[in-house]
């Protein structure tokens, strides 16, 4: 049996409600639920928040500890480095991993962070538009498209990494748990508005106005005001000609994406769920800190439709918005198979967090051709059971099966800074014994380098953690010495009565804790 992996606390600094809005706090929830899944412990530092978002986060398992300081003064930072090292000084003993703070805000600055960093603990930045201008921290991760691009980071820590751009969108559990069609764009009727969780300026009325006198044929408007929306009854009371809906604190996003025909949106993380979901939007900025996502979706994509910031909206109305409510895709561009987001983001942040060198995640369309020339391989096919070369259509047909299967668990593994793919991994239930039996495919450029030890080790720890599984069997034709020594260096062990010197197939067995 391998020796389970013990993570650090993860400490969240993060604030919410008012003019900070809900995104910051949202999107590091998703985080924090990928975080959990590979056994770590989240707790939140907040200066501000809401009772309604506190109780959603301890909802989640999220440990919430509040502070009263000035958000990014000193003693904000004091105060929440007492409460990180508290916890390291609890772990002692249990040689945790690195441990690690995220501040996702724009009031940690240079000093804030060098007053962090001086102590020894680890620091990740979460930034969308340079805002420290200097940094002094491990990581910066800013999950914007084209902020790998766009961005030119200064950073008085030699050794940090960057962390940019799409790959590192952080989606929360919410939209990775169903299974999600991209929607087919055509005339929109349902028309979905959520301008941020706070909306001070009540930019929603706004874009009301503009969509009163704009459009003359009736919509079906839905508009999401967040928990911390105080112009929520004002909002229900609004006179249109159009049929409109105020939901104050929506729990079910996908639902809510799933009913739209299309959406108006303010700039912020909020985009890369309706994205990610295929839906067509328009995008209303309410802040400076939104323009590089509105010019990746507009001007560099034309991904959204621009509507510009609520002053600059006219009195006679937008020909433009009136375009994209009739025939969306003729006015934007139709996202093809959803490429922009792909949904591992979260999972990828929490690996590098783990100081893990790769991640598994879902097999998507983009995988299916490096699979098929791993599974005819050479090498793969003298040590397969089955010897004969594999048919392409053949291959997509049983791997289409294995994805519907719900007794099938099937992962790559993605290395964390470069997206190189490792490998496949599966675990299928045996019917005649109950018991899950593991298969692994390597990619050739990877043999010989240890991943495929540290894949079937993290693979079954991560399999028995998810399932619940007591024990995994695995295969391999005698003469398969690499293949057998790997198992047995990741935790497995020759089941008793095989005889590995006799039997042409050696029978391995791993037990959960």
């Amino acid at each position: 049996m391998a020796d389970p992996i013990f993570l650090g606390n993860l400490f969240i600094r993060a604030d919410a409600g008012g003019s900070i809005g809900t995104g910051h706090v949202m999107r590091m929830l998703a985080l924090a639920q990928a975080y959990q899944r590979r056994g770590g412990f989240v707790s939140f530092i907040c200066a501000r928040l809401s009772e309604t978002l506190e109780h959603r986060l301890t909802g989640e398992n999220c440990g919430v500890i509040r502070i009263s300081a000035k958000i990014g003064s000193v003693e904000d930072s004091w105060e929440t480095l007492k409460i990180v090292q508290r916890a390291v000084e609890n772990t002692q003993g249990l040689e945790p991993a690195e441990q690690w703070l995220v501040v996702d805000g724009y009031k940690f600055d240079f000093a804030y962070q060098k007053r962090i960093k001086e102590t020894g603990i680890s620091l990740l930045c979460v930034d969308d538009f340079n805002y420290s201008r200097q940094w002094y921290c491990d990581a910066i991760l800013n999950q914007n498209l084209d902020a790998e691009k766009d961005f030119d980071y200064s950073n008085d820590i030699s050794s940090y990494h960057h962390l940019l751009g799409s790959s590192y969108c952080l989606l929360r559990d919410e939209f990775l748990e169903v299974e999600k069609q991209l929607k087919k764009w055509g005339r929109i009727q349902r028309l979905l508005i959520t301008l941020g969780g706070s909306d001070p300026d009540n930019a929603t009325a706004d874009t009301l106005s503009l969509l009163n006198r704009s459009v003359t044929r009736p919509l079906e408007i839905r508009v999401l005001a967040g928990a911390d929306n105080v112009h929520a009854s004002k909002l229900r009371a609004y006179q249109s000609h159009h049929k409109i809906e105020v939901i104050q604190n929506a729990t079910n996003m996908p639902g809510q994406y799933e009913w739209a025909d299309g959406i108006i949106s303010a700039g912020g993380s909020t985009c890369w769920e309706w994205i990610y979901w295929g839906l067509p939007g328009a995008i209303v900025t309410i802040a400076d800190n939104q323009i590089p996502i509105v010019k990746a979706l507009t001007l560099d994509r034309n991904r959204a439709l621009a509507l510009g910031r609520p002053v600059d909206f006219t009195s006679t109305g937008n020909l433009k918005l009136v375009q994209w409510l009739d025939e969306p895709e003729k006015v934007c561009e139709v996202e093809v198979e959803g490429k922009l987001i792909d949904g591992f983001g979260a999972d990828r942040l929490a690996a590098y967090l783990s100081n893990e060198d790769f991640h598994f995640r879902s097999i998507a369309v983009e995988d299916y051709d490096s699979t098929w020339v791993w599974a005819n391989d050479p090498v793969t096919r003298s040590m397969s059971f089955s010897q004969e070369s594999i048919a392409y259509s053949d291959h997509i047909n049983w791997m289409q099966r294995k994805i519907n299967d719900k007794g099938v668990w099937l992962r790559v593994a993605e290395r964390i800074r470069t997206n190189e793919v490792l490998g496949i991994i599966r675990f299928e239930v045996n019917s005649d014994s109950d018991n899950a039996v593991i298969s692994i495919n390597l990619s050739p450029d990877f043999r010989g380098k240890g991943y495929g030890t540290m894949m079937i080790r993290e693979a079954s720890h991560l399999y028995c953690r998810e399932t619940g599984a007591k024990k995994i069997m695995a295969f391999a034709k005698k003469e398969n010495t690499a293949s057998c020594r790997a198992f047995l260096k990741a935790g497995y062990s020759i089941r008793g009565d095989s005889d590995p010197m006799e039997d042409e197939t050696v029978e391995m067995l791993y037990y959960s804790e």
